[in-house]
């Protein structure tokens, strides 16, 4: 049986009810009943996800007390771009428009201002590298024209030979027609 999303628990009754459905056709949302959105959490008081069967949800064993305040009790705001992640700074429970101007006029632009200037700096370097491996590529290519070149150029090269003599059989062959005549 495949498992279903935000189970935690069930009594073999309600398996085998879940498993009949399933074996029905029943469609996954007339089997779970409803899967309650949550915030963050990182204490293990918050809310467990739970699957409940139609008309069950006030059972007793469906039913999760609440054990902590659903307020924020701490803030971050922070920002994060593609050359790295950005400052981290810690706000108040009410963060305020007045908060907010003064991170956007305090902290963000040093931090932006670094990170971009480390970016600066690599981009520099790359370039540098680019120009580096454009002139060794120069380089490389000098030295294949100077073996493409012809080391000895009063010597005559195959190809040329080739052409003379072509050029030899085509007039002695003219030669042979109009003597015919």
């Amino acid at each position: 049986m495949p498992r279903l999303p935000g189970q935690t628990e069930s009594t073999l009754e309600n398996r085998g009810k879940i498993r009949s459905m399933w074996e029905n056709d029943v469609s996954k949302a007339a089997i779970v009943y409803r899967i309650n959105s949550s915030t963050f959490c990182s204490s293990e008081d918050n809310l467990k996800v739970l699957w409940r069967l139609d008309n069950t949800r006030y059972d007793p064993r469906h039913v999760q007390p609440t054990r902590r305040s659903r307020r924020i009790t701490c803030g971050y705001w922070g920002w994060m771009s593609s050359h790295g992640p950005g400052e981290l700074v810690s706000v108040s429970q009410l963060f305020s428009s007045e908060e907010y101007v003064v991170i956007l006029e305090d902290v963000l632009p040093p931090t932006v201002n670094v990170v971009m200037s480390l970016y600066e700096k690599e981009q520099e370097h790359l370039r540098r590298l680019l120009q580096g491996l454009d002139n060794e590529e120069e380089q490389h290519n000098k030295g294949l024209l100077s073996y493409t070149q012809d080391p000895n150029p009063d010597v005559e090269s195959e190809d040329e030979i080739d052409s003379e003599e072509r050029q030899e059989e085509n007039s002695d062959s003219e030669q042979d027609i109009s003597d015919s005549e």
